[in-house]
C-alpha cells in the first residue's frame, strides 16, 4: 500500500491511503498521530518520512516527534504515540529532513539553529536517538527549510553529504557533514 502524510494546525498528523492512479476519489484517512497519542500539541511545521517508515514531525511547540514503524502497522493500527521526543530548539520547528541514509536526521528551526540527530535501529524500529551536533546562529534570522544533499568535488573525490538551509535573511547556505 502507499500512504500519503499531511499536518495540520492542531497538531494532527493524519496518514492517508494514497487513491489508485486516475481515481477521482479523495485519499482515505486510516490513522492519526495526535495530542492524545502523545502527539504534537501545536501545529506541525515540518515533517519527514525516511526510507524505514520513521516519521518526524517538527511543530510549533519547539519539539521534534519520532514516530517508527508507522507504515509496517497499517491499517491495523489507526493511532500512533511519539517513539521518541527531542526538545533541544527553544524555539518553533520549521523544518527537518531524514538523511539519504536514513541514519540521521536534521532539524531546523525560529532559533536560526540546525541540530543534527544519529538514528539507531533495531532491524527497522527506530531504538535509538543521539544530538550529533548542532550548527549555532546558522543565519542572521529564522531558517525557513533545510534539506539534504550529495555534492561531488571532483572525478576523484568522494560524495559529501552537506545540508542546505534557506533563512528569512534571504540567503541559501550549504554545510558539510562529515560526522554523518
Amino acid at each position: 500500500n502507499k500512504y500519503l502524510l499531511s499536518c495540520a494546525e492542531d497538531g494532527t498528523i493524519k496518514v492517508s491511503a494514497a487513491a489508485a492512479a486516475g481515481c477521482a476519489e479523495p485519499p482515505k484517512v486510516v490513522a492519526e498521530l495526535t495530542s492524545a497519542e502523545g502527539g504534537n500539541t501545536r501545529p506541525v511545521n515540518g515533517l519527514d518520512v525516511n526510507k524505514w517508515g520513521t516519521v518526524a514531525a517538527g511543530s510549533e511547540d519547539c519539539t521534534l516527534r519520532l514516530y517508527s514503524n508507522v507504515f509496517e502497522q497499517l491499517p491495523a493500527r489507526k493511532s500512533f504515540a511519539a517513539t521518541f521526543k527531542l526538545d533541544k530548539h527553544s524555539a518553533p520547528i520549521t523544518a527537518c529532513s531524514f538523511a539519504p541514509t536514513a541514519r540521521a536526521l536534521a532539524s531546523a528551526s525560529k532559533d536560526a539553529t540546525v541540530h543534527v540527530w544519529e538514528l539507531a535501529y533495531r532491524s527497522s524500529e527506530l531504538s535509538g536517538v543521539e544530538l550529533l551536533f548542532s550548527i549555532e546562529n546558522a543565519h542572521a534570522d529564522w531558517i525557513t527549510d533545510l534539506r539534504w544533499a550529495a555534492t561531488v568535488g571532483g572525478p576523484n573525490s568522494p560524495v559529501t553529504d552537506c545540508i542546505v538551509t534557506c533563512s528569512n535573511d534571504f540567503s541559501l547556505k550549504m554545510w558539510t557533514t562529515t560526522d554523518v
